[in-house]
Protein backbone atom coordinates (compact mmCIF):
# COMPACT_ATOMS: atom_id res chain seq x y z
CA UNK A 1 0.00 0.00 0.00
CA UNK A 2 0.95 3.63 -0.93
CA UNK A 3 0.49 6.69 0.20
CA UNK A 4 1.18 10.05 -0.86
CA UNK A 5 3.60 12.65 0.98
CA UNK A 6 4.19 15.71 -0.73
CA UNK A 7 4.75 15.33 -4.66
CA UNK A 8 5.64 11.48 -4.39
CA UNK A 9 4.53 8.18 -3.10
CA UNK A 10 5.79 5.94 -0.19
CA UNK A 11 5.27 2.83 1.06
CA UNK A 12 2.35 2.62 4.15
CA UNK A 13 4.38 -0.29 5.22
CA UNK A 14 7.55 1.71 5.94
CA UNK A 15 8.98 2.93 9.69
CA UNK A 16 7.13 5.44 10.82
CA UNK A 17 3.65 4.72 9.09
CA UNK A 18 0.89 4.27 11.47
CA UNK A 19 -0.41 0.47 10.60
CA UNK A 20 -3.97 -0.16 9.39
CA UNK A 21 -5.72 -2.60 11.58
CA UNK A 22 -8.11 -5.19 10.70
CA UNK A 23 -11.90 -5.27 11.69
CA UNK A 24 -12.30 -7.53 14.68
CA UNK A 25 -15.56 -8.58 13.62
CA UNK A 26 -17.53 -8.91 10.73
CA UNK A 27 -20.48 -6.29 10.16
CA UNK A 28 -22.55 -6.69 7.35
CA UNK A 29 -25.64 -8.54 6.35
CA UNK A 30 -25.16 -12.03 5.14
CA UNK A 31 -27.22 -14.01 2.94
CA UNK A 32 -27.00 -17.29 4.78
CA UNK A 33 -29.24 -19.31 2.46
CA UNK A 34 -31.10 -19.61 -1.26
CA UNK A 35 -33.66 -22.28 -2.01
CA UNK A 36 -35.79 -23.47 -5.03
CA UNK A 37 -38.97 -24.98 -4.91
CA UNK A 38 -40.02 -27.30 -7.47
CA UNK A 39 -42.34 -24.54 -8.81
CA UNK A 40 -40.27 -22.32 -9.32
CA UNK A 41 -40.42 -20.34 -6.31
CA UNK A 42 -37.58 -19.06 -4.68
CA UNK A 43 -36.72 -18.56 -0.67
CA UNK A 44 -33.62 -16.58 0.76
CA UNK A 45 -32.71 -15.78 4.53
CA UNK A 46 -30.55 -12.51 5.54
CA UNK A 47 -28.69 -12.25 8.69
CA UNK A 48 -27.80 -8.12 9.83
CA UNK A 49 -25.42 -7.80 12.46
CA UNK A 50 -25.66 -5.15 14.69
CA UNK A 51 -22.95 -5.17 17.14
CA UNK A 52 -23.51 -8.09 19.21
CA UNK A 53 -27.42 -8.01 18.51
CA UNK A 54 -28.91 -9.17 15.11
CA UNK A 55 -32.22 -8.96 13.14
CA UNK A 56 -32.87 -12.21 10.78
CA UNK A 57 -35.35 -12.30 7.91
CA UNK A 58 -36.31 -14.96 5.13
CA UNK A 59 -38.06 -14.40 1.68
CA UNK A 60 -40.17 -15.83 -0.78
CA UNK A 61 -40.06 -14.47 -4.63
CA UNK A 62 -38.71 -11.29 -2.83
CA UNK A 63 -41.58 -10.88 -0.60
CA UNK A 64 -40.68 -10.93 3.81
CA UNK A 65 -42.22 -13.39 5.48
CA UNK A 66 -40.79 -12.78 8.65
CA UNK A 67 -38.26 -10.70 10.48
CA UNK A 68 -36.98 -11.07 14.28
CA UNK A 69 -34.39 -9.13 16.39
CA UNK A 70 -32.40 -11.15 18.47
CA UNK A 71 -30.19 -10.34 21.53
CA UNK A 72 -27.12 -12.28 20.21
CA UNK A 73 -26.41 -12.97 16.60
CA UNK A 74 -25.85 -16.75 17.27
CA UNK A 75 -29.36 -16.94 17.89
CA UNK A 76 -30.71 -15.18 14.52
CA UNK A 77 -28.28 -18.42 13.15
CA UNK A 78 -29.94 -20.75 14.25
CA UNK A 79 -33.57 -19.23 13.77
CA UNK A 80 -32.33 -19.18 9.91
CA UNK A 81 -30.99 -22.63 9.94
CA UNK A 82 -34.72 -23.97 11.69
CA UNK A 83 -36.49 -22.07 8.83
CA UNK A 84 -34.28 -23.88 6.02
CA UNK A 85 -34.96 -27.13 8.13
CA UNK A 86 -38.78 -26.36 7.47
CA UNK A 87 -38.46 -25.27 4.35
CA UNK A 88 -36.42 -28.34 2.98
CA UNK A 89 -39.24 -30.78 4.92
CA UNK A 90 -41.79 -29.19 2.24
CA UNK A 91 -40.00 -30.26 0.07
CA UNK A 92 -37.79 -26.95 -1.04
CA UNK A 93 -33.85 -28.07 -1.94
CA UNK A 94 -30.66 -25.99 -2.28
CA UNK A 95 -30.53 -23.34 -5.05
CA UNK A 96 -27.52 -24.96 -6.34
CA UNK A 97 -29.66 -28.20 -6.31
CA UNK A 98 -31.13 -28.97 -9.84
CA UNK A 99 -34.49 -29.23 -9.68
CA UNK A 100 -36.72 -31.56 -11.53
CA UNK A 101 -39.81 -29.03 -13.54
CA UNK A 102 -43.10 -30.13 -12.28
CA UNK A 103 -45.48 -32.31 -13.80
Amino acid sequence: MFSRVGNRFTNCDSPGMPKRSAPTAYNEPTAMWRLRHPAGQSARATVIPIGDTATALWLIDDLAQDATDFDEWTNAVTWVEEVRADLIAMGWRDSATRLKPPG
